[in-house]
């Protein structure tokens, strides 16, 4: 099993010049080998396989960086040509730019080149950089490679990917048992609390709403600056800083969400929506992306296996809305703007989304239990 841990990190002044320099000397490998595939590509040949190596005579500054940080790049450019042939609709690889392209390279532990301290993480060619190490590794996690990037604020950060013994999650495995005795949850989602469940209440803090304000004005004294100057950048660092700050708020709620529903269940059951045909169809736009459901899914799906829990997903078609959880009957009259209803069955009161997120509770421990063994039932 694999995690990722990211960092901040405080390089010195001649540090941080070795990070611009491996930034950009990637940049420059991948613009090299991709005109070499391009020509070879089009003039019908069977495409070479460059290395780095065989550009370091012409260009002596690629031996000043990293040479698994320029591998990477190497490794990246061919993973995605293959993209491209198998879905060529997604055009084939550009070139890099120094504004355009993402700032970060990425480079393998080879011979404890990569250490992590109490506040220090040592990289290759640089030694010893200065990290807020705000969470430990797992004991016995492997490391396997670093990132290091730098954001649009200027700001750098080191994401630790480690490979963790899944024997742990393997124990963990008893916490199922049999399904009726565990604890399970229904999640359905909302617009306006993020999620709507029987027994744990959702609190989103809808972080771009609360700071579009001041990103509007922000953005307006962008556009007001001449593209380039002094002033533009800085105003873009400050239009930065505001959009950093909305998706770390969206990233804390999602995190502490996740965990203590992990914590707390150990069978979870969510709907199985597509967000952008929901963001086009109904007209929410940005509403829809300002919850990060793909990320709380993301982080429920692992944190749950780490626990030994698991995480369901409910077919689009299942009735979550319109089947009375009480006695299962289907509602076909029960239409987008009600809110709450009666079942004409059996006279049971439903408030819409608590009944949806019952009826998905019910139905995942149903999928769950056909999953086991017959002796392991009941």
């Amino acid at each position: 099993m694999n995690r990722s841990f990211k960092y901040r990190i405080y390089p010195t002044a001649q540090q941080a010049l070795l990070i611009a320099k491996t930034f950009g000397c990637c940049r420059k490998i991948w613009n090299l080998m991709l005109d070499d595939k391009l020509q070879e590509y089009r003039a019908g040949r069977k495409m070479s396989r460059q290395t780095p190596a065989q550009y370091k005579k012409d260009y002596p500054y690629l031996k000043e960086v990293d040479s698994m940080a320029l591998i990477n790049v190497q490794l990246h450019l061919e993973e995605a040509f293959r993209s491209y042939f198998q879905q060529p609709r997604k055009g084939l690889p550009r070139h890099k730019t120094r504004k355009r392209s993402s700032r970060r390279y990425t480079t393998n532990l080879i011979k404890n080149n990569i250490e992590i301290g109490r506040n220090w993480i040592k990289l290759p060619k640089m030694g010893k950089v200065r990290a807020k190490i705000h969470r430990a590794l797992p004991l016995g996690a492997h490391i396997k490679s670093v990132t290091v990037s730098q954001d649009r604020c200027g700001d750098y950060y080191a994401g630790v990917l480690v490979e963790i013994d899944p024997l742990k999650t393997k124990q963990n495995t008893d916490r199922l048992g049999a399904i009726e005795s565990t604890a399970s949850i229904g999640l359905d989602y909302s617009m306006p609390s993020f999620f709507v469940s029987t027994s744990f209440p959702a609190t989103h803090p809808r972080p771009m709403k609360k700071n579009q304000e001041r990103l509007a004005r922000a953005q307006k004294s962008l556009s007001r600056k001449r593209r380039g100057s002094a002033n533009y950048r800085r105003q873009q660092k400050k239009v930065a800083r505001i959009y950093r700050k909305i998706a770390d708020q969206r990233r804390d709620y999602i995190h502490k969400a996740s965990r203590e529903i992990t914590n707390r269940f150990d069978v979870i059951g969510i709907e199985d929506i597509n967000m952008v045909a929901m963001s086009r169809v109904l007209h929410f736009g940005s509403a829809v992306f300002d919850n990060g459901w793909s990320l709380f899914v993301h982080c429920l799906t692992y944190k749950a296996e780490e626990q030994g829990g698991t995480v369901t997903k409910v077919g689009r078609s299942y009735p979550s809305t319109k089947r009375c959880s009480q006695c299962g009957i289907v509602n076909q009259e029960i239409r987008l703007g009600d809110r709450s209803w009666t079942c004409p069955n059996c006279g049971a009161f439903h408030d819409r989304d608590k009944n949806a997120a019952e009826n998905i509770r019910q139905e995942t421990v149903r999928i769950m239990m056909s999953r086991q063994p017959q002796g392991m039932r009941g």
